[in-house]
């Protein structure tokens, strides 16, 4: 009976209190049912077992972990060539810095595109 009388009470307080304060209020607990679904999507999506979802879906998942292991094999690549040019040894490597220079390119890099532009001269 005490624990209903008190409820009741917190509810008239809080139906008391200002009316700006309540939509801060109902924002925070939308706020932190949203961050809940979602963490428990991202946790389960990263360690659970994916053999409810579709067969696209799977594909998706896989394509893009290949993805992902490409480009880290890619970036891998690209600081050899680096080191490789910046000893004294493949200094002139036109190969090398061509693409060097396509890479800065794509990736927006100006001072080391400007840097391989002056190699290939």
């Amino acid at each position: 009976m005490r624990d209903v009388m008190e409820v009741t009470a917190r509810l008239e307080a809080f139906e008391k209190t200002a009316p700006d304060e309540k939509p801060a209020a109902w924002a925070g607990l939308i706020a932190g049912l949203v961050l809940a679904v979602g963490a428990g999507a991202g946790i389960y999506l990263y360690l659970g077992d994916y053999s409810a979802l579709g067969d696209k879906a799977v594909a998706q998942i896989e394509a893009a972990r290949n993805a992902n292991v490409t480009q880290k094999y890619f970036d891998d690549s690209i600081a050899v060539l680096e080191r490789a040019v910046a000893g004294n040894k493949d200094r002139d490597n036109l190969e090398a810095w061509s693409i060097l220079a396509e890479n800065y390119y794509n990736t927006e890099d100006a001072g080391c595109q400007c840097a391989a532009g002056k190699a290939l001269g």
